[in-house]
């Protein structure tokens, strides 16, 4: 029997889908974005609608569909991270059966090993296996996507079921993520050249027609609810400046990440040395992404960005060793992803926080769930001590605008425009990181009345001391208790009688400002 046709699960290969579960769980973690989704969503199943808080009209969420489907989890009563998990490892399986489908379809009948191979490769990878979890749409969006692609390549032209199947996916990874059109943009072109060879346009029709009447409706609900038809975030981080050496920044920061599993990657480049070099299509998506890295300037989260170049860039790669039935090479990107993982995973997870702008997950999970300074324990001590369901409850202005507003379900106003679209008429340039260019103005704090102002998240037992920012009011400031060796530091900003009774009785203390004048803003 040729080698390149034996049964998959009789390969050796097939015990290193074990450590697909094993990985995702060591890599599990949450970040505090995916607490802006779960806000809304628990304000939806709660019966107040898509909103950021009972009554406002913010448009910050930027996955239409993960959002409605966590609405829907909360309405059956779980919690966020168990519905969560259950959507993005759903996602996560997707993205990995849509990845041996395609492999699988390119090949037929010699096949053989590939499409495991290429399932190992990729969901050994650390980014694709930390986002089967992080509370985000990440492996969904890809998932969709991914599907989409298998959809449409699985003739040689669209017919009307591979059509309406490749519009309902397409359709599905636009509601999940607008940003997808960019690696659907390169399939749709090659379905239109090969429909119009074919002259049989009505597989095309159909996987245009469903994904952009979605779009279109979608847009349109959006102006009709919110007033503009894309998420504020589109705003508030588009850029008009030149920020291509952030997105190569954030490309650098990979190579130092992933650079044991792309030495391994070139060594299996050049078994295919000589050999044809077909199915360029499906780098298309991958080059399409990377061009849009590049054009907004990368981002500051482990990586998320580049799942999608991932799957298709070892999709092509199983692809091209199984087409010269190169047994050993496949056997080798198996190898790929289990070898770089345990690199990025664990080394260069822990050795860098930081680097480049792009936090790693060690870092995000941290700032969410550390037990004395993480974000979601400070936002159920606030809640503890503020929050009474009234609109005049006290109201918060800060810049990590998922986890502790979620947790201390106050009134916020979220400091990074991403749920505070009517500060962008007055908002002030912030570039520190690849992914928020705006920042609310003073003026703008001052007219929403805030109470506590927590500009950045500071907290005694890390050394943070309390500046004096450069705001239109007189400012205070407090500590307040979060564990036992740490109080959040933050500014008083207007008179509150909660905050005032919380002082009166000693659960929270004041502490000395410096004078204006010594702080440089």
């Amino acid at each position: 029997m040729d080698p390149a046709a034996r049964v998959p699960f009789r390969s050796p290969l097939a015990a290193g889908l074990l450590l697909l579960p094993v990985w995702v769980g060591w890599s599990w973690f949450i970040q505090d974005d995916a607490f802006i989704t779960f806000r809304y969503a628990r304000n939806l199943a709660e019966g107040h609608g898509l909103v950021w808080e009972p009554g406002s009209d913010e448009y910050g969420f930027t996955s239409f569909l993960y959002t409605l489907l966590m609405g829907g989890m909360f309405a059956l009563g779980l919690p966020e991270r168990l519905g969560s998990a259950l959507l993005t490892v759903a996602g996560y399986v997707g993205l990995l059966a849509g990845v041996a489908v395609l492999v699988r379809d390119r090949l037929g009948d010699r096949a053989g090993e590939a499409p495991l191979a290429a399932v190992l490769a990729v969901g050994l990878h650390y980014t694709v296996a930390a986002y089967a979890s992080a509370g985000m749409e990440t492996s969904l969006a890809t998932a969709f996507v991914v599907g989409t692609w298998a959809a449409g390549l699985h003739r040689p032209e669209p017919s009307w079921r591979t059509g309406t199947l490749a519009g309902v996916l397409a359709a599905a990874a636009l509601l999940t993520r607008l940003g997808t059109a960019v690696v659907l943009l390169p399939l749709y072109l090659h379905l239109t050249v090969v429909a119009v060879r074919a002259r049989r346009p009505a597989g095309l029709l159909l996987a245009t027609a469903i994904p952009t009447a979605t779009v279109l409706a979608l847009l349109a609900w959006a102006q009709a609810t919110y007033g503009q038809p894309l998420p504020t975030s589109f705003y508030a981080k588009t850029s008009s400046g030149w920020v291509v050496p952030q997105g190569l920044g954030y490309l650098a920061a990979y190579l130092l990440a992933e650079w044991v599993g792309l030495l391994m990657v070139g060594g299996l480049l050049a078994r295919l040395r000589g050999a044809p070099v077909t199915d360029l299509l499906l780098l298309a998506p991958a080059a399409t992404k990377l061009l849009w890295v590049l054009y907004i300037g990368g981002d500051f989260m482990e990586f998320r960005f580049l799942v999608t170049v991932i799957a298709f860039v070892y999709a092509w790669l199983a692809i091209q060793l199984g087409r010269r039935g190169d047994v050993l090479g496949v056997r080798l990107l198996a190898t790929v992803g289990a070898v770089a993982a345990l690199w990025h995973g664990t080394l260069y997870n822990h050795l860098w926080l930081r680097l480049n702008g792009v936090e790693t997950q060690a870092l995000l999970s941290r700032f969410v769930d550390d037990p004395d300074t993480g974000w979601l324990r400070t936002g159920e001590v606030l809640g503890e001590l503020f929050h009474t369901g009234s609109p005049d409850d006290v109201h918060v202005a800060l810049t990590a605008a998922g986890a502790i507003p979620y947790a201390s379900r106050l009134p916020t106003t979220d400091q990074l425009l991403l749920n505070s679209k009517h500060g962008l008429p007055t908002a002030l340039p912030f570039a520190e990181q690849a992914g928020h260019r705006l920042r609310v103005s003073a003026e703008f704090l001052d007219q929403q009345g805030v109470h506590l102002l927590l500009s950045e998240i500071f907290y005694d037992c890390l050394g943070d001391e309390l500046g004096h920012p450069d705001v239109p009011f007189e400012l205070r400031g407090l500590a307040i208790p979060v564990s036992e060796e740490c109080n959040l530091l933050a500014w008083y900003a207007r008179p509150h009688p909660a905050i005032d009774a919380a002082l009166a009785r000693g659960a929270i203390r004041e502490v000395p400002l410096p004078p204006p004048e010594a702080h440089a803003d």
